[in-house]
């Protein structure tokens, strides 16, 4: 998913097929490496929802595209 993946929508439907592995160590951590750099907001945001985590920077959810 973070290898280079142009198209917003393969990385959001790739976050979504990862979600039943969540169990596992590995997928949580990289889902966790995706919210926390995904360029676009709705993505990070997905795959942070899908680790339970927040994203927000100064209590706001903030949008990385350049």
């Amino acid at each position: 998913l973070t290898g280079g993946y142009k198209n917003g929508r393969l990385r959001y439907f790739g976050i979504e097929a990862l979600e039943p592995l969540l169990p596992d160590a590995a997928v949580r951590e990289q889902l966790a490496i995706i919210a926390g750099n995904d360029p676009e907001r709705k993505i990070a945001a997905r795959a942070a929802k899908s680790i339970g985590s927040p994203l927000t920077k100064g209590g706001r959810a903030t949008d990385r595209r350049k």
